[in-house]
């Protein structure tokens, strides 16, 4: 309820509260107007919305267009006035459907409001925008203090390179360096949104150069090439480009330097900055610096690796365009995002070895805000849950795997109702509150309830 009232106060929540209001208001004046035959009025009255919408459009900008639907679907509502009919029972049954459905709409703007904080800054110079950028992060990430974010130093290094950015008109550039910014954050949850277009080309120069394969470590420390370009072509449009197989390089090769230097320390030396792609915990950006580490290096690079009979190898390896493509291909490969699954999806690994796949936090829309209300309470997903490990108790599964990889996150409380499953007494699942000079204070709290039978 804390970050519903916290969305409520925001502009935008102000806003669409007061389309509420106005809607209700309008759908009480409307068979009113009606019968005193006024249609100017309610002409006049019913496109205003629209025309604030339409400012509003214009003054936020495009970007988060998406972001805003619910709102400016709000805004829409009133026209239905105007459709063909001046009836007394059909205005009062176009009052009923326009306040319930802004009712509907206000609260779908809000929750989505609570999901997703975004912030559009490109109707500004980029130096404008870099700043705002920056200055809002630092009153509203509510992780500053904890993570220690240096945002004077964040300035002095990037504004620099931003200024440049924007006396060359550089948009590529300048969207680079938001990338980069935002990695320094090591949050998941603080990006920077570019047009389809532009991802593209920051993708594309960000990747590095197309040697003709990937890299990833394997548990043992080893590294690896991975996604090699057979000779008779896989990814590249010309059979043979890189000739990798003839040098002796395949998928398994291992590979012990790049680019003149050993493999471990110019690993350790890459920083995965990639649109898209943040990292909360270091060993996960450990796993990947080797895929970006294989775009790495100039028109070509040398790279030391043992051929199958355990010799030593030296080869030298040109690039062929952007590793882009490659680097997608290895990145969906490694986190097994080539093969779709459903959320929920369980199965038996052996005879007593159960799977259970949690690919997001999302069951229901409706019953993942009711568990919102309700301080974490779901015992309609805490039995959905059990109902899944009955089935696999029934199949004779004695241990459980529960796979989070690639989880692409959600509602603390659909956690939370698998979570319930483990303990048989009430925990703490999460706290929303405030931060001061004095530290944080909570303000909500929601909680693990143990299931009865646990």
């Amino acid at each position: 309820m804390y970050l519903f009232y916290l969305a409520m106060k925001t502009p935008n929540g102000i806003l669409s509260i007061g389309i509420l209001l106005y809607i209700i208001i309008l759908a009480i004046l409307c068979p009113i107007f009606v019968k005193k035959e006024k249609y100017a009025v309610i002409r006049m009255l019913c496109v205003l919305p629209a025309i604030v919408a339409a400012i509003h459009v214009g003054v936020s900008g495009t970007l988060l267009f998406r972001n805003n639907r619910y709102l400016y679907l709000e805004a829409l509502l009133p026209l239905i006035y105007l459709l063909p009919g001046k009836s007394g029972k059909l205005t009062a049954l176009k009052s009923v459907v326009s306040s319930l459905a802004v009712l509907t709409l206000c609260l779908c703007f809000l929750i989505n409001s609570i999901n997703l904080v975004a912030h559009d800054y490109t109707r500004y110079s980029y130096t404008e925008g870099f700043k705002k950028m920056l200055n809002t992060l630092s009153k509203e990430y509510c992780l500053s203090s904890w993570k220690k974010i240096d945002y004077d130093a964040l300035m002095n290094d990037y504004l620099p390179e931003v200024m440049e950015a924007e006396k060359n008109n550089d948009e590529v550039a300048y969207a680079e360096i938001l990338t980069e910014v935002t990695y320094r954050f090591y949050d998941e949850h603080v990006y920077a949104e570019f047009s389809d277009e532009l991802e593209d080309s920051v993708c594309e120069e960000l990747a590095g150069n197309d040697y003709g394969l990937s890299m990833i470590r394997l548990d043992d420390g080893s590294v690896i090439a991975v996604c090699v370009e057979p000779d008779t072509g896989r990814i590249c449009d010309e059979p043979g480009i890189f000739g990798l197989n003839k040098l002796g390089i395949h998928d398994g090769t291992r590979i012990l330097s790049w680019d003149g230097m050993e493999i471990d320390e110019a690993i350790e030396n890459t920083e995965y900055i990639y649109p898209g792609i943040e990292f909360p915990v270091k060993s996960n950006e450990d796993m990947l610096r080797p895929l970006l580490l294989a775009g790495r290096g100039g028109d070509s690079i040398k790279v030391t690796f043992l051929d199958d009979d355990g010799a030593q190898k030296e080869a030298e390896l040109k690039k062929h365009d952007s590793y882009s493509n490659r680097l997608a291909w290895a990145y969906r490969a490694l986190l097994n995002r080539n093969i779709i699954k459903e959320n929920f999806y369980s199965c038996m690994l052996d005879d007593e070895c159960g799977y259970f796949l949690v690919l997001a936090e999302q069951y229901d829309d409706f019953l993942d805000m009711k568990a919102a209300l309700r301080k974490g309470y779901y015992p309609e997903l805490t039995e959905y849950y059990a109902g899944i490990i009955r089935d696999l108790e029934d199949q004779g599964m004695k241990r459980l795997v529960i796979d989070l990889r690639n989880n692409y996150g959600g509602s603390d409380y659909v956690a939370g109702a698998l979570a319930s499953l483990f303990t048989k007494e009430k925990l703490p699942l999460c706290s929303f509150g405030y931060e001061d000079e004095k530290g944080y204070h909570a303000v909500d709290n929601s909680y693990i309830f143990p299931t009865e039978g646990t």
